[in-house]
């Protein structure tokens, strides 16, 4: 799997930066990213999580596949430790 580095910013990037930081800065408490396998959903967000982290926001990237509930809130919890 490509790394953030490797992220090169297209035209639809900067949209979706957008909207991310809008989630963030006014505290919205959830936000969805759709799309097609393979469009690059999982580095986009790597990207973004670096970049706010940058900002001095508290990111926390947490895959929510096959996890329960608890596992999840735990998960959450750890990253933003």
């Amino acid at each position: 799997m490509p790394r953030a580095e490797q992220f090169y910013p297209t035209a639809g990037f900067g949209e979706a930066m957008s909207r991310i930081e809008y989630l963030v800065e006014s505290r919205r408490r959830l936000g969805a990213l759709v799309g097609e396998a393979g469009v690059g959903k999982s580095l986009f967000l790597q990207a973004a999580a670096r970049r706010l982290s940058r900002q001095g926001r508290a990111v926390a990237l947490v895959d929510v596949a096959g996890a329960s509930t608890r596992e999840f809130l735990w998960n959450v919890a750890v990253g933003l430790a």
